[in-house]
């Protein structure tokens, strides 16, 4: 069994609102799957929602798209998943696999309860992994499924984003669901970025219980930096859920930022009180901090109007 659509479909799917039910793939071996295994530049898929579908590729795998390589002006909006679950070894999304290869895409209007289960790199409740100058967009999310991964880079969002991917914003996101990493980098919003790349991250929040197993456990952000820089603008955002780890490095923002040159900048950004956690667990020499996050009581949480 493979997608239900393989090749690359480069057209426009829209669902009007209407929904497409009880989709079962068990392909654990094969790569590149969901219910399209590919998207090529210029596609479109808006208006539909995702109910009954199981999905369970082995690396590169969403319920929407596995992989995404070397296209542009992707478009993914109003999307709703409801009984839904996704599995799949590297690189396993809510929504998407995998993006690379200088792609770009805009992703709009989500509803996300399907939980994620990566057995290896890169799980995300909506993305994997993005990497190799690749740019995206995401904006109305509100993602409530559990994200479970096996090893490292597990996000509420995305799990990774890596090798000078600069472009990278989200806004206007919504993160219930539990993120529970066996190893290092686990995040409310994202695992963890690095290799010259960055993230711009507004109006977000995450309320799901973050638990890391190693190093870079935080409530936003696991970790900064990693086989070279990476970097964060966080803005008017906070974290209400707890961030613990068995290892070292939990933060309430941001479990660790790593390397020389590595740098986070916070505005209006806030974390609820956990007994002496602060908000960035580690910090290393010659990375840069712009701002603080501050913690507020759970009465103080309840008077923001973030």
């Amino acid at each position: 069994s493979n997608s239900f659509v393989n090749g690359t479909f480069t057209g426009t799917l829209d669902g009007n609102g209407h929904a497409l039910e009880n989709l079962t793939i068990n392909a654990s071996g094969v790569n590149d799957i969901g219910l399209f295994s590919q998207l090529g530049s210029g596609a479109k898929i808006a208006n539909i929602t995702l109910s009954a579908f199981d999905v369970t590729g082995q690396h590169q795998a969403g319920l929407i798209v596995g992989l995404i390589d070397s296209a542009t002006d992707i478009e993914i909006r109003n999307i709703n998943t409801t009984q839904s679950s996704l599995s799949g070894n590297q690189n396993s999304g809510g929504l998407i696999g995998l993006i690379q290869n200088n792609s770009s895409a805009i992703i709009d209007s989500i509803y996300q309860t399907a939980p994620v289960n990566g057995e290896g790199w890169h799980a995300g409740g909506l993305i994997g992994s993005i990497r190799n100058n690749s740019q995206l967009t995401i904006s109305n999310v509100l993602q409530t499924g559990n994200i479970d991964g096996s090893d490292n880079q597990v996000g509420g969002i995305i799990g990774l984003i890596a090798e000078n991917s600069t472009h990278v914003t989200l806004s206007g996101i919504a993160q219930h669901g539990d993120v529970t990493g066996s190893r290092e980098d686990s995040g409310g919003i994202i695992g963890e970025i690095r290799q010259q790349s960055s993230a711009y991250i507004e109006n977000a929040y995450n309320k799901g219980a973050i638990s890391g197993q190693d190093s870079g456990a935080g409530g936003i952000v696991g970790q900064i930096g990693g086989a070279d820089t990476g970097s964060a603008i966080i803005i008017n955002s906070y974290n209400l859920g707890a961030v613990t780890s068995s290892g070292s490095h939990a933060g309430a923002i941001l479990g660790s930022i790593e390397i020389d040159g590595s740098s986070i900048s916070m505005s209006g950004v806030y974390y609820l009180t956990q007994g002496g956690l602060d908000a960035i667990g580690n910090t290393a020499g010659g990375t840069t901090q712009n701002g603080t996050a501050l913690d507020k009581t759970s009465a103080e949480m309840q008077n923001l109007s973030t």
